[in-house]
């Protein structure tokens, strides 16, 4: 949509403050890098490299030089009288990437372009390509379904699952603040551990380790706390009131090691993915069906509805709904009394009060949609009708 291959179905887009949503695609100004490369067998790197260019009137001269330009940036300069054949996967890659820089667009759109790269090709090209944007400052689009692409790559990441808009955010915000347990599970390489554990009034029960709630998440009969893998520190058995698991298999990568842990077979508390994973010293040795106490960090804990999977628990909406159908009725009563202006008076600065009210609740929830409270928005709505019939 954004290039202008597909139609928008609703919205708007806008590149530059400029309205594009209905525009052809050649008049948007947007440069395609794809997955596939999409380079014409038959044309040498330059002549790919130039062909849009042609295509556009633009004369041989300053042609060739938007191509060495190019092609410097991208160290293919060696490779211009080459054709796609005669050319590695990452070098395919650099073309395609040249191909988009000669234009000189306002917008880079890049759908996956390091899926068809082995692991270590991908490491070396999205630095490239993270230099190469710095250096030009052109707003780029980056489609991947790497999350360390994602961190690595992104000034700003917006998360979707099943195309729609989860969380938008710098990466180090979306890791330390989820606003849902998607984006939980999905940020961190591994991510989040997310464990469904029973609430008993205002604690939330993972064996004997006891974890305090936020405000109005006791209501619930479940909740589901997040702990990142780092965040868990481990304890002697002797340590009271811990989280008691068996590790299940220690994964060493060098730099750093995991350790996959299980829970007894009859707990109450179920890790959404299976295990607990923990991160470890690197020189840590733990055999499988070794015992584990585990605690905590102080602060690096999240909860998440059980229900809607978002972070939010307290019940604001409700309280403030509350409040306003109590000052509506009140209204309403006045407004039977002799003194019935007295009524009014007060169902008009209800008015007033109702406004205020939903403007702090929705600052309160930091206007983020998986946060809204539908039941308790439904109340102070309920509350509006009684004060405007009371006026």
């Amino acid at each position: 949509m954004l290039a202008g291959l597909e139609s928008a179905s609703d919205g708007r887009i806008e590149i530059g403050g400029t309205d594009v949503t209905h525009l052809a695609p050649r008049a948007r100004d947007v440069a395609m890098v794809f997955q596939s490369y999409a380079l014409y067998p038959n044309m040498t790197v330059e002549q790919n490299m130039g062909f849009a260019l042609q295509n556009a009137g633009v004369g041989k001269t300053e042609r060739r030089e938007r191509v060495l330009e190019a092609a410097r940036m991208l160290e293919l300069e060696p490779l211009l009288g080459r054709k796609p054949a005669k050319l590695s996967g990452g070098q395919r890659q650099r073309v395609a990437m040249g191909r988009a820089i000669v234009r000189h667009p306002k917008v880079f759109c890049m759908d996956e372009p390091l899926s068809n790269l082995d692991a270590k090709l991908r490491v070396s090209t999205r630095s490239q390509i993270a230099a190469l944007q710095r250096r030009l400052g052109t707003t780029t689009v980056y489609v991947t379904h790497d999350q360390v692409e994602a961190m690595t790559m992104g000034d700003r990441v917006a998360v979707m699952l099943d195309g729609r808009l989860q969380q938008v955010a710098k990466p180090r915000e979306l890791y330390d603040n989820p606003v849902n347990t998607f984006v939980a599970a999905f940020i961190g390489s591994p991510g989040m551990n997310l464990i469904e554990a029973p609430v008993e009034g205002t604690v939330a029960l993972l064996g004997d380790l006891r974890i305090p709630l936020p405000t109005g998440a006791s209501e619930r009969e479940r909740v589901v706390v997040g702990v990142r893998p780092e965040s868990w520190d481990l304890v002697g058995a002797w340590r009271k009131g811990s989280l008691a698991v068996d590790a299940d298999l220690l994964e060493e990568l060098g730099a750093e090691s995991f350790v996959y842990a299980k829970g007894s077979p009859d707990c109450q508390w179920q890790s959404r993915s299976g295990r607990i994973v923990i991160r470890v010293d690197r020189k840590m040795s733990v055999a499988p069906g070794e015992p584990l106490h585990l605690l905590p960090k102080a602060g690096e804990v999240y909860f998440f509805s059980a229900e809607t999977g978002g972070i939010r628990e307290h019940k604001g909406w409700i309280w403030v709904g509350l409040g306003v159908i109590s000052l509506g009725l009140y209204g309403l009563v006045a407004t039977m009394q002799p003194d019935a202006n007295f009524g009014r008076i007060l169902a008009a600065y209800g008015g007033i009060f109702v406004a205020g009210s939903l403007l702090w609740a929705v600052v309160m929830d930091g206007f983020r949609p998986d946060r809204f409270d539908i039941a308790g928005a439904l109340i102070c709505l309920v509350g509006v009708g009684v004060i405007m019939y009371a006026r």
